[in-house]
């Protein structure tokens, strides 16, 4: 084969999967956890102020 021919072959790389994409992430955060944030973050909402 040609350079140009072994240039052209598609080489196919594994994907990995998203659970090894994500594994420097941690723990991810309980459903309590997201519960609190989200109600710490709508607290002030709506504000009159504007």
């Amino acid at each position: 084969m040609s350079d140009i021919e072994l240039e052209l072959q598609q080489v196919k790389k594994p994907h990995q999967s998203l659970w090894g994409i994500c594994r420097d992430l941690g723990k991810a955060p309980s459903a309590e956890d997201i519960d609190l944030m989200r109600q710490e973050a709508w607290d002030n909402f709506p504000r009159e102020n504007i």
